[in-house]
């Protein structure tokens, strides 16, 4: 289409799985979850070798637009619909893909109890603030059994609602 973008974010083209999955299984086409794991893979074939994912990428040149990442904005739910479809579907690669990420998230965007975003490509720090849609992660490590980061996560989470009433779209630490 004309004027379209190609320009999509890590989350909207790696997040189908989950829904394009039920879909398969409801109407018995595999077809709706095999053209989403097409996606799914492909974004992880792209990742860092430090299996980091950045925020935006072209989907014409396939080649990544944005390479600053977090758990936020651009790639959150990218993260949560891996593991959720594992929990769902049963499907191996699905988990290893998590668990890959979920190791480097914790090795290259953790800082005590915050997750800052950091360049896929080094991992050295780029932004160093808490966004709100950071807060589904605490969530997500309860699901995998990390318990003690949860917590540690989501105090500073409940914190930062506490002092302003409501977790704010973005905190500058």
């Amino acid at each position: 289409m004309e004027n379209e973008t190609t320009e999509t974010s890590t989350s909207g083209c790696g997040s189908l799985i989950l829904e394009m999955g039920a879909l398969s299984r409801l109407t018995g086409n595999p077809e709706y979850e095999a053209a989403a794991l097409h996606a799914v893979r492909k974004l992880w074939s792209m990742r860092s070798p430090l299996d980091l994912m950045g925020t935006t990428l072209d989907v014409l040149t396939g080649e990544w637009i944005e390479h600053s990442s977090g758990i936020g904005a651009g790639v959150d739910s990218f993260y949560e619909y891996l593991l959720k479809a594992y929990i769902l579907f049963g499907r191996n690669e699905y988990w290893d893909m998590f668990h890959s990420a979920y190791v480097a998230v914790q090795k290259h965007f953790r800082h005590g109890p915050w997750y800052h975003e950091a360049d896929m490509r080094t991992g050295k720090a780029t932004y160093w603030q808490l966004t709100s849609l950071q807060a589904f992660w605490p969530g997500l490590q309860i699901l995998v059994g990390d318990i003690s980061a949860a917590n540690l996560s989501h105090r500073e989470f409940f914190y930062v609602w506490k002092k302003y009433g409501v977790i704010p779209e973005r905190v500058h630490s």
